[in-house]
């Protein structure tokens, strides 16, 4: 589902997102994170995605807060340098969201034509959301029929998709400030189920993006959504205990806490990978907490395997947490086998290094 469309979100008419991909020439998917901004290029050979480029750049600090654009001039400025360095030459692009301030609800809903589900769900989706609908911006996916109501009344599934006006206009200003034509907005969820989902797995499968500052929790089954979580936590998280633990800057913490489990082994690294397994511990119980809540659900379905992806996913020892904390099989994503390499500036190792870093630009192109 992309979020932003024309035919329902006249608020914006964005007139390239009714063009449909197999018609643009390429699609740069853009991951507009706490630290850095990402981009993967992508065209279509047949039905096939194919890996044109991959590129990134960092921000400052406070420029992104938490998912949430805080200086679009900022995020524009590096936009334009991400473009002028990364080889990207497409400047159709869709962008994706993950913060506390989108909202992804399941809802049971009475049955209505199309054309008038819209202004039925403003009214529906007031008494499930905790903000005024006035400033929500909101779009939805019928899913298919519902359990009729007590008198026998045709009901349907619906996903609804929603995010504050004002996080959708930051966004627009930054990728408006650096000259990029916006194909759609979409939810960073949505994006992972794409680009790293199985949809013939048996059962339902976990996705989890663990980002600087945000963690992305996403349970489907056969690629239908269930179940999503926005956490306010990440690899920042852990940054933050290993300098504190070490009394050093957050510029070294951050490289000793990459650094920890690479095969080197110094004093200074020994006493990061202490910090490091003991800051796990928060990051991974709210991974848990949130799994433990979807299945608390009434029609939950119990999930196979757990899938991680993300900067932070990297992290030593952080897969092997959440095997032992969930009980259940955790792998790493792997979202380069769903396309074909293009000619990208990236050797083999660079490919394999920036791999987790991918998912959500990949499947937000796709």
């Amino acid at each position: 589902m992309a979020f932003l469309r024309t035919q329902r979100s006249s608020f914006y008419a964005l007139l390239s997102i009714a063009l449909p991909l197999q018609l643009m020439k390429s699609v740069v998917g853009l991951d507009i994170g706490t630290s850095a901004v990402r981009a993967v290029q992508v065209r279509l050979d047949g039905d096939q995605p194919v890996l044109e480029a991959f590129a990134q750049i960092g921000l400052p600090a406070g420029v992104v807060v938490e998912g949430e654009i805080r200086d679009p001039l900022e995020v524009a400025t590096a936009l334009k340098r991400l473009w002028a360095e990364g080889g990207l030459t497409s400047r159709l692009v869709a962008s994706g969201l993950s913060n506390q301030r989108v909202f992804i609800r399941h809802l049971d809903v009475p049955t209505l034509p199309e054309e008038y589900m819209a202004s039925a769900l403003r009214f529906e989706a007031a008494e499930h959301l905790p903000v005024s609908m006035d400033d929500l911006i909101i779009d939805f996916e019928i899913l298919g029929e519902a359990d009729n109501g007590a008198e026998g009344e045709a009901r349907s599934q619906i996903l609804l998709a929603a995010a504050q006006r004002d996080v959708i206009d930051s966004m627009l200003a930054a990728l408006s400030g650096a000259n990029l034509d916006t194909t759609r907005i979409d939810f960073d969820a949505f994006a992972l189920v794409r680009s790293i989902g199985d949809s013939s797995a048996q059962g339902a499968e976990a996705l989890v993006c663990v980002g600087a500052s945000v963690t992305t929790v996403v349970v489907h089954e056969a690629g239908a959504i269930r179940f999503v979580r926005i956490l306010r936590a990440g690899g920042d998280d852990v940054t933050e205990v290993v300098a504190a633990k070490l009394k050093v800057e957050i510029d070294i913490a951050e490289g000793l806490k990459r650094n920890v489990g690479d095969g080197a082994s110094t004093p200074q690294l020994q006493e990061a990978a202490i910090a490091v397994k003991e800051a796990l511990g928060p990051l991974t119980e709210e991974i848990r907490g949130s799994l433990d809540y979807y299945f608390a659900q009434d029609d939950s379905v119990a999930v196979a395997r757990v899938l991680l992806t993300g900067g932070a996913s990297r992290l030593e020892g952080i897969a092997e947490r959440l095997r032992r904390d969930l009980g259940v099989t955790v792998e790493l994503a792997h979202p380069l086998e769903r396309v074909k390499l293009g000619r990208v500036a990236l050797s083999p190792s660079q490919l394999h290094a920036s791999e987790q870093l991918m998912s959500v630009a990949l499947g937000l192109a796709m």
